[in-house]
């Protein structure tokens, strides 16, 4: 009887630490596969438009994107645990009033943003590097290969070391395309076009998933459930990506969805959605989309 009280209490224990690990995006309950607001009353305010959100990947520090809604200023803001509890969400030092999509490498050293601070009115793309008082370095313009003469709107560095951005460099298929900048020997490559998903309208917001399997990125194509909707696609064995599947009405919504950004871990996709009113953050298990019902077995 002493034993099976035993594997019952060890039980228990690994239920409850699994959902303590589970809640750490600002110790919020863990949302399950119907997309719910994240945070509201700290990060999602009724009367502000907020996107473009990210964590450090210890998940003790959250920046997000709150934008004017004629987008005349954007800036980043962040929130971070401190003392046993999360501070008042406040502009990042970083930031000024032109500045969006943030998003943090795997090691937490590194913070991209996209932002016009000294381009002449270009949005750019800047890199601050983490400083020994747990700050950030001011912001450096990054290589060309990156941030090139035409204006650059979001930025995520995969785990495997590239860069995926979107842009309105020339040869690309439309007004702003994705691109995937490859990253060897210790610098960045050229940037390649993610052709197939394309389109003549805006394709923005490339976000890959864990080890580069799939990239989640916002569309505004003929077809969609709103006027701006998500989308995977996935990385084929012959180094290809497959053509991009709408993730569905059970994630967008009648209206715009968009900023999307995947969880260090994989587990979570946080997104922007005005399907309540103003854009607002919502967040999603991968399981909701992962695996496609459509793959082989």
């Amino acid at each position: 009887m002493r034993s099976i009280w035993m594997a019952l209490f060890c039980i228990m224990v690994v239920v409850s630490l699994t959902k303590a690990a589970e809640k750490t995006y600002m110790h919020h309950e863990p949302t399950g596969l119907t997309p719910k607001i994240f945070a509201p009353g700290i990060i999602s305010l009724d009367d502000r438009w907020e996107h473009s959100i990210t964590f450090t990947p210890d998940c003790n520090e959250c920046y997000f994107t709150v934008s004017k809604p004629d987008w005349s200023a954007s800036w980043i803001m962040m929130t971070a645990y401190r003392n046993g509890q999360w501070t008042k969400p406040e502009k990042a030092s970083f930031s000024n009033d032109r500045s969006l999509s943030p998003s943090i490498s795997l090691d937490g050293k590194k913070l991209f943003f996209s932002s016009n601070r000294d381009t002449d009115f270009k949005q750019a793309i800047w890199q601050c590097t983490r400083t020994e008082d747990n700050g950030w370095s001011e912001p450096v313009e990054m290589p060309n290969q990156i941030s090139s003469t035409s204006a650059e709107w979001s930025v995520h560095l995969s785990d495997l070391g590239n860069m995926f951005i979107c842009s309105w460099r020339p040869d690309g298929k439309g007004q702003c395309d994705g691109w995937r900048i490859p990253f060897a020997e210790g610098k960045f490559g050229q940037a390649e076009n993610l052709a197939i998903m394309n389109t003549g309208g805006n394709d923005c917001g490339v976000v890959p998933g864990p080890k580069e399997k799939y990239v989640i990125f916002q569309s505004d194509r003929p077809g969609g459930y709103g006027e701006i909707d998500l989308y995977i696609s996935k990385a084929l064995p012959d180094g290809k990506w497959s053509k991009p599947r709408n993730l569905g009405h059970g994630i967008n919504g009648p209206k715009n969805d968009a900023g999307p950004w995947i969880t260090h871990d994989g587990k979570y996709l946080f997104f922007t959605s005005s399907r309540a009113g103003t854009p607002d953050i919502y967040w999603v298990r991968t399981e909701a989309f992962l695996p496609d019902p459509n793959d082989s077995p």
